[in-house]
């Protein structure tokens, strides 16, 4: 089982999605994702899987993993920016990485 994080770039993403099927795919695979059923991941390397949503426009959503959390990094429907997509996610992890070991630091400091 796996505790659910949204980037506000992925949450300002998947609100924006007009195709009410592909928003229903999508929130399928997330939630069996949370489970541990990882099928529709592809790892693309630098920490970062790929979730493919084979619907319409071809929907993708960009996740990391790490310490019992899913963290939705960001989400694309173009195949031609998928390197992009791919490149923003990672680092967007790489920030989030970076982040959490200041605060673990600035927390280890103050104990």
């Amino acid at each position: 089982m796996y505790t659910l994080k949204q980037t506000p770039i992925f949450r300002n993403w998947f609100r924006d999605i007009k195709d009410p099927l592909a928003k229903i795919l999508m929130v399928k695979y997330i939630e069996q994702s949370e489970r541990g059923m990882l099928d529709e991941w592809r790892f693309v390397g630098s920490g970062i899987y790929e979730m493919r949503v084979n619907i319409g426009e071809g929907y993708r959503i960009y996740f990391a993993q790490g310490e019992g959390r899913l963290y939705l990094l960001t989400g694309s429907n173009c195949k031609t920016s998928q390197q992009e997509d791919i490149e923003k996610a990672k680092l967007l992890w790489s920030e989030y990485q970076q982040l959490n070991k200041q605060i673990k630091k600035y927390r280890g400091s103050n104990e």
